[in-house]
Parts: C-alpha cells; sequence; structure tokens
C-alpha cells in the first residue's frame, strides 16, 4: 500500500537511514480513544487535495524547528496499520489555522505501529521557506 507523509528535513536526513520509527501522535481524532496519544506513524491514504497539501505544509513549518519541509511516498504493509476487529481505521482530519481551514475531515489517513524501511520511503518533494519568501 502507498500513503504520504510530511516531515522536516531534519527529519528526513533520519528517516534515510533510520526509516519510519512509530513517534507520539496526539490530536483530537484520538483523544477519545488514547488520552496520552498513541506512538505510530500518521500516513494520508492518497495524496491531499491542493489546499490541504499547503495546509499540511505551513502546519509542519509552524511546529517543526526547520526551514525545509518535505513530503514522503510510504509503501507500507496493510497489517501495519490501525485496526479495530481486525479492520483497519481509517481518520478523517479536520486542521485550522485560526478561522481558515485546511483540512476539512474529507482527508483520511493510517497510523502504522510498525517501522517503515527507508527502502520504501520516496522523497517526492521539498518546501523551503527561504526560497518561497
Amino acid at each position: 500500500m502507498i500513503g504520504y507523509h510530511y516531515t522536516s528535513w531534519s527529519n528526513w536526513l533520519n528517516i534515510q537511514y533510520r526509516g519510519l520509527v512509530p513517534y507520539k501522535i496526539k490530536n483530537e481524532e484520538l483523544e477519545d480513544y488514547f488520552e496520552d496519544g498513541i506512538e505510530g506513524i500518521w500516513v494520508w491514504k492518497h495524496k491531499l487535495s491542493k489546499m490541504a497539501h499547503v495546509g499540511s505544509v505551513l502546519w509542519q513549518f509552524a511546529t517543526k524547528a526547520d526551514t525545509k519541509i518535505v513530503q514522503l511516498e510510504v509503501a507500507y504493509r496493510p497489517k501495519d496499520r490501525l485496526c479495530w476487529y481486525k479492520n483497519p481505521v481509517t481518520l478523517s482530519h479536520t486542521g485550522y489555522f485560526g478561522k481558515y481551514q485546511y483540512h476539512s475531515g474529507k482527508e483520511k489517513a493510517y497510523i502504522l505501529f510498525e517501522r517503515v524501511s527507508p527502502k520504501n520511503i520516496k522523497l517526492i518533494d521539498i518546501y523551503d521557506l527561504k526560497k518561497l519568501i
């Protein structure tokens, strides 16, 4: 299966050697079930629409201590997804900057529990804030 992941350039440098490793995820969609968050890897089920993509890149700039953000294509095994009674849990996500909504809930994501090998991760794009301004 193929999914998409956004992260910082410095994370990408580590991912090239270690792969994508589960990390703490804490957000609204999960807090009713995992009050303290969950260890996993957030992957988008499909490439995001333009507005959702721009919002994701901006969110990464706002939350990471890096001026470069990358978009990755991630090949993963279906069995590595968060499941409920053997059915994969598909997360609907909403995201806002103030009143501006960049994720409408139509964007779907999975959480992976297993490390993804570097050989299964492809760099799609780099967004350099210094070049964008």
